[in-house]
C-alpha cells in the first residue's frame, strides 16, 4: 500500500531491536529511568535492552524466527495518541509531576 505510512522496519536481531527502542525512547522525550519506572524495571535493564545485549530468551526468539523464515517488523502505531503527539506516557508524566512536587 503506497502512501499508507512508513514502511515496516524489519528487526532481525536483539541489537537492532535495542537501537530502535532507544531511538523511539529519545524521540518521545523519555530518559532510561523514566521508561524503566513506567514499565517496572531497573534502568540497567533498559540499558541492556537498548545495548542489544541478548539474553537467552531474545537469542532463542530470533533463532526460532530465523529457522521458521519469519521476522519481526516495527510499525508506528498511528492510533496511539502518544505517537502522534510525542507526549510522555501518562505514568511518566505523573512521575515528573511527583519529582517537581518534591523539589
Amino acid at each position: 500500500m503506497a502512501g499508507s505510512g512508513p514502511a515496516p522496519l524489519p528487526i532481525r536481531s536483539p541489537e537492532l531491536l535495542g537501537r530502535e527502542i532507544a531511538r523511539q525512547r529519545v524521540a518521545v522525550d523519555l530518559t532510561q529511568n523514566e521508561l524503566a519506572e513506567a514499565i517496572g524495571v531497573s534502568r540497567r535493564y533498559i540499558y541492556n535492552i537498548e545495548s542489544g545485549e541478548p539474553n537467552l530468551y531474545a537469542r532463542r526468539l530470533f533463532d526460532s524466527l530465523r529457522v521458521l523464515g519469519l521476522r519481526i517488523e516495527l510499525v508506528p502505531d498511528a492510533t496511539s495518541r502518544r505517537h502522534q503527539a510525542r507526549a510522555p506516557h501518562p505514568q511518566v508524566a505523573a512521575l515528573r509531576e511527583d519529582d517537581g512536587a518534591r523539589e
